[in-house]
């Protein structure tokens, strides 16, 4: 009967590891300041929109159709939310150099 030899089989060759990169941050300071001023402009248009005392008893007051909670308060709100997506969307000076 014949045997075989089996020959050990060859070490392969390590595969170099991956480099690996540090992670950057996507948005920088500015972005968050940017993003910052909005979320102040979105809570000073809701403060200036709140108030209005009225009795469970009285159905409609003037204090609520204020020019303050009709007009400037909404557009403030507008504004703000304007100013966050801005600040999420405006590009860091990493991404203008590439």
């Amino acid at each position: 009967m014949a045997t075989q030899t089996s020959n050990p089989p060859k070490a392969a060759k390590a595969a170099p590891a991956p480099q690996i990169k540090p992670l950057k941050p996507i948005l920088e300071r500015e972005n968050f300041i940017i993003i910052g001023a909005g979320i102040l402009l979105l809570i000073v248009g809701y403060v200036l929109m709140s108030g209005g005392h009225q009795k469970p008893t009285e159905w409609k007051t003037e204090e609520i159709y204020s020019f303050r909670r009709i007009t400037i308060a909404p557009i403030t709100v507008i504004l703000g939310y304007a100013v966050i997506a801005f600040g999420l969307m405006k590009k860091t000076k990493q991404q203008e150099t590439k």
